[in-house]
């Protein structure tokens, strides 16, 4: 409930403040700066016709982000396996402290309003997968790729922090299985 209330709060911010204001914020630690030579990040997904698009979202990461990852792997090799398993890291030195904020409350994820609007995304369903995370969808990539991904889907709102890339695989292909607006509608809520 909360992510849905706080995402309605970013969407009025940035109406006012505008993705520049929001985004051009600075931050150090040490020499690790966060620095947006653009308002947000795009990176490019696979869509169900097998075209490519870019996927609008706010930066949360430093700068130099593979240097600090490339550095912590090095002395946290048991990250390596974590990632294998989830796709993400249990303590990602990249992401900034805004950045963490941004990404526990989904406001992140607040510019794909703009793919939406370009029909390029829809506000629930499968989360984007990257183009490096798609032969790792093995028997799910056909079926996952058939409709367009969302801003938010029964993913996020299912212990998404908690399961694995497997278990979001059929997670997804169990909510496109049984597409509905009432479960659009709950999954919103949540």
């Amino acid at each position: 409930h909360i992510s849905f209330v706080v995402m309605l709060i970013g969407a009025g911010l940035t109406r006012y403040v505008g993705f520049e204001g929001i985004i051009h914020i600075k931050e150090n630690q040490k020499e690790n700066r966060m620095i947006s030579q653009e308002p947000y990040l795009q990176i490019t997904i696979t869509t169900k016709d097998g075209k490519t698009f870019y996927v609008y979202k706010y930066r949360t990461m430093y700068e130099n982000s593979n240097e600090l990852l490339k550095t912590y792997l090095a002395k946290h090799p048991e990250e390596i396996k974590y990632y294998e398993k989830f796709h993400k890291y249990k303590n990602d030195p990249r992401i900034t402290k805004i950045g963490k904020i941004l990404r526990a409350t989904s406001l992140d994820e607040l510019p794909q309003i703009i793919n939406v609007l370009k029909g390029e995304m829809s506000i629930v369903g499968p989360r984007p997968y990257m183009l490096n995370e798609l032969d790792k969808l093995g028997s799910f990539k056909e079926f996952i790729l058939k409709v367009k991904p969302g801003i938010t889907g029964l993913w996020q709102v299912s212990g998404r922090n908690k399961l694995t890339f497997k278990e979001r695989n059929e997670l997804e292909v169990w909510y496109i299985k049984n597409l509905s607006l009432w479960a659009d509608f709950i999954i919103l809520i949540k």
